[in-house]
């Protein structure tokens, strides 16, 4: 059970330590509202594959024929349910498509 919540921290560190940097680097001003299109995509599109791929390439926990169903549809489940929960709430904060709804719901949901 330790070693399974190690590789959990392990995972979840290296994305919280960006969005760390990435608040640093904005109240610095390195970073302004003109990057944050490049870097989401950066993000969505390099980052998190990488990220999916380093823990999925050769786990042992994936030759469970249970693991390959269960794992992926509560993952699934969880990130439309973060999703969900991130629009309502970013149409009670009065955001709107355009303005940072769909840029705060995906942010949020993704978790």
């Amino acid at each position: 059970m330790q070693s399974s919540f190690a590789s959990i921290i392990g995972a979840a560190l290296p994305v919280f330590l960006l969005l760390g940097l990435g608040f640093l680097l904005r109240k610095g001003k390195t970073l302004t509202e003109e990057a944050d299109a490049s870097l989401l995509k950066l993000l969505v599109r390099v980052l998190y594959p990488c990220l999916y791929l380093d823990y999925i390439i050769g786990n042992p926990a994936l030759k469970s024929a249970g693991n390959l169903i269960t794992a992926p549809l509560i993952g699934f489940v969880s990130i439309v349910a973060g999703f969900a929960i991130a629009y309502g709430m970013a149409r009670l904060l009065g955001l709107e498509r355009g303005t940072g709804l769909r840029t705060f719901s995906f942010c949020n949901g993704i978790y």
